[in-house]
């Protein structure tokens, strides 16, 4: 009798990621347009050969999008006074 494991690992081999063989295409895309929703690149990687899944792109363009930090501009009032 053949008894099977609860939460046995899969036997996927630890090979390369698929989205990484896509880390040009990315940035080319994220230097022409930065602001570009990643349900668009996704669709335009898609149509190159892209087999992967979504989350492991969304990841991927996150950390490869570029970061504009807006610098934090804080003003304080006078005691007593609001500003209308």
């Amino acid at each position: 009798m053949s008894m099977m494991r609860r939460n046995a690992p899969n036997d996927r081999s630890a090979g390369p990621s698929t989205v990484a063989n896509f880390r040009k295409p990315i940035l080319e895309i994220l230097q022409h347009t930065p602001d570009l929703a990643s349900l668009e690149i996704l669709r335009r990687v898609r149509e190159t050969g892209y087999e992967g899944g979504k989350t492991a792109l969304y990841a991927l363009v996150a950390s490869l999008r570029p970061k504009s930090a807006k610098p934090l501009v804080r003003f304080e009032g006078l005691p007593g006074l609001q500003s209308a």
